[in-house]
């Protein structure tokens, strides 16, 4: 069972919001920082809100292996065949040709060489 988060003070003023995730390699405790206890506990709630929506956290993963996720998980039980796959493959034409191998949590992929672009 996760445990219920909890905010605390350190002792250089920062405060900290703890929480805990289940990842493949089994639970793990994450942590949020902030300057003021509102700020952690906003961050907190967004993550919480996150969390148990279904939103996977696993900072190794690629947006190409959570977007292949999302898709197996998410869409293909909810959809019609044809729009499954048809979801499958411009995610392996766009998505994957242009960020497939960024990580998940990189928000600016460095751009593609120009050879490559169009």
């Amino acid at each position: 069972m996760l445990a219920v988060p909890r905010n605390y003070r350190r002792k250089d003023g920062y405060w900290v919001g703890q929480y805990r995730v289940q990842t493949a390699e089994g639970t793990k405790t994450r942590y949020i920082y902030g300057k003021t206890r509102k700020d952690v506990a906003e961050k907190l709630t967004r993550a919480l809100a996150d969390r148990n929506s279904g939103l996977p956290y696993d900072a190794k993963i690629t947006v190409g292996e959570y977007v292949e996720r999302y898709i197996e998980d998410s869409v293909k039980d909810t959809v019609r065949q044809r729009t499954y796959e048809r979801y499958e493959q411009v995610s392996r034409v766009h998505i994957k040709a242009r960020v497939w191998a960024c990580k998940a949590e990189c928000s600016n992929p460095s751009p593609r060489p120009r050879s490559v672009q169009r």
